[in-house]
């Protein structure tokens, strides 16, 4: 098993590397904000009301090609106030004759880069609504309420999400795995990998500790050429293996606690309602889990199909070493690239 793992993390290093041009942890989606306005000058009698529409697009696009937000329902028509900046914009309408709230509606004209939705809905009373949708749903509905089950499901599927889009975690992970080699070590590492970001994304959310965002993204790719350069020495002599080599659940745990915040940066940017802010932390770190969960379990599924194949077995060695050199080129890559973005 061990030998097909290594097989399986030199093919992952391989995607790594031909995506490294992208953001390694691009799992923002489109942030939309609808505000219902307080107008005085209009009474109950014209059953009409104005909102704003917000939106902030992630830098995915190239000029020409981001998305087209609006807001639809009945009689609902936009006002000649319009601030649009690239991938920023504001737009006012007004909609007279609404039994329901009005919808929002995403238009791409040319293709959705398998990009999530977060909407942000706050009435004229100040109460708020956060609406997770995935990239096929195009058509948002504002509903009255949000119950506990449609909760957990919105902010499941977000911690799902960023954690299978974030290919730092997931290359971070790889090696992590490398490095512990027998399925128990595994397991132990990867608890206190988990163990450690969870704790560090809980007290981040609840605004009891922060880092500068960028300044934790550089750390987390320092972590990967770290962890790549630590395995690769124990790998060419074994003789003088290091603390991490004998104690991987250290290394995992202490660098853990580095994933977390950048865990909790991508939290932030989703927002949290405040009526059921612990409830929502809770179901997107269960997200990330289930996520993380699914990663290790195909590679466990793809190690039962490969383990018997001869090349796998004769090119070991040359396998986890390009695995290694490949995994701390790409964190390497990403480091210097936010470093300059600090």
């Amino acid at each position: 098993m061990k030998r097909a793992i290594k097989f399986f993390c030199l093919m992952s290093g391989l995607v790594c590397l031909f995506f490294g041009n992208i953001s390694a942890h691009e799992g923002r989606p489109v942030f939309i904000q609808v505000k219902a306005l307080t107008d005085p000058n209009t009474s109950a009698d014209e059953n009409q009301q104005r909102y704003s529409l917000q939106w902030k697009i992630p830098p995915v696009f190239v000029t020409g090609t981001e998305p087209f937000i609006s807001l639809v329902g009945n009689n609902c028509t936009s006002e000649p106030f319009r601030a649009s900046h690239g991938l920023i914009g504001k737009i006012r309408y007004t909609c007279s004759n609404l039994t329901t709230h009005p919808n929002v509606k995403i238009e791409y004209p040319d293709i959705n880069p398998a990009l999530s939705s977060l909407l942000l809905f706050q009435d004229k009373e100040g109460n708020s609504q956060h609406v997770f949708s995935d990239p096929e749903t195009l058509i948002i509905n504002i509903p009255d309420s949000v119950s506990v089950y449609t909760l957990a499901k919105q902010y499941i599927f977000g911690g799902v999400n960023h954690i299978l889009l974030g290919w730092d975690h997931l290359l971070f992970v790889l090696c992590l795995l490398i490095l512990a080699g027998s399925l128990r070590r595994m397991l132990i590492t990867i608890t206190g990998f988990t163990l450690a970001h969870t704790l560090t994304l809980i007290l981040t959310a609840l605004n009891t500790i922060s880092l500068p965002f960028l300044f934790v993204e550089a750390l987390i790719a320092l972590s990967i050429v770290v962890l790549a350069a630590e395995t690769l020495k124990g790998k060419l002599n074994p003789a003088h293996r290091s603390l991490t080599w004998r104690y991987p659940v250290l290394v995992a745990s202490l660098f853990g606690l580095l994933h977390g915040f950048g865990f909790a940066s991508i939290l932030g940017s989703l927002g949290l309602p405040q009526n059921m802010k612990m409830t929502a932390l809770l179901f997107f770190n269960l997200g990330i889990e289930l996520g993380q969960l699914a990663f290790i379990t195909v590679l466990l599924v793809f190690v039962s199909i490969v383990r018997n194949i001869a090349i796998v077995r004769r090119q070991q060695d040359k396998f986890v070493h390009v695995t290694i050199y490949l995994a701390g080129l790409t964190a390497s890559y990403w480091m210097v690239q936010r470093l300059i973005s600090i």
